[in-house]
């Protein structure tokens, strides 16, 4: 055990301690790019990113099927197009709103 100093206040504190006594800077957490301060977080976890990715999907499919369809009379590939459209843009606001709601 070795005594540091602490990057804000100059104070000597334990290079064990998790935070400086006096004015409770970050001591013992990782140290990126040279700022003591900095974490790196993933701020949204893998479900709301494989239902993003989910969402984008239906949306470019919904997308390629209108236009595939646009010169055929048959109502059936148009109504697909706009319910995937419009499932995939609300699956991406619900993961969007998730994803905030949950990690912030």
């Amino acid at each position: 055990m070795s005594l540091i100093l602490c990057p804000d206040c100059g104070n000597q504190v334990s290079d064990k301690a998790p935070s400086c006594p006096k004015c409770a800077c970050p001591i013992s957490q990782p140290v990126f790019s040279g700022n003591p301060r900095s974490q790196v977080i993933e701020l949204t976890g893998k479900k709301y990113k494989s239902w993003k990715l989910i969402a984008v999907a239906l949306i470019i499919l919904g997308f390629v099927t209108a236009i595939a369809s646009m010169g055929s009379n048959q109502g059936g590939p148009g109504i697909f197009a706009g319910f995937a459209v419009t499932c995939g843009l609300v699956l991406y606001i619900v993961s969007r709103v998730a994803a905030w709601w949950n990690h912030g």
